[in-house]
């Protein structure tokens, strides 16, 4: 694929409307933090679905999550996140408790 084509897809084409979940499906490979390696799939996680949903809801102004250490409750943030930037750009804030986890999470989940 020559340059212009290339930048013709990534940047002028319409943006892919599958819901995130849909879209994490074909876009999302989970990384080495997460205990099932793989394409992600949201039959192994319905409740992500939900959550997915929730974030996407322009009436929504805040999501609240509850569940075990390691429970997947950060993964649908993470592929909510990749899909607004790949289909729906827009300004996010990410906060964690501390620089390093910032770096952790750049570096481990999103640049992966």
């Amino acid at each position: 694929m020559d340059e212009t084509s290339r930048h013709f897809r990534l940047n002028l084409c319409p943006p892919d409307r599958f819901p995130p979940a849909v879209w994490a499906e074909q876009h999302v490979e989970l990384d080495r933090t997460s205990q099932i390696r793989g394409k992600w799939r949201w039959a192994v996680t319905p409740y992500a679905d939900a959550i997915l949903r929730s974030v996407q809801d322009p009436h929504v102004r805040t999501v609240v999550t509850m569940g075990p250490t390691q429970g997947g409750k950060t993964l649908p943030f993470v592929i909510f996140l990749l899909w607004s930037i790949e289909n729906d750009p827009c300004s996010t804030l990410w906060i964690t408790s501390t620089e390093k986890q910032v770096k952790k999470a750049t570096k481990g989940r999103l640049q992966d």
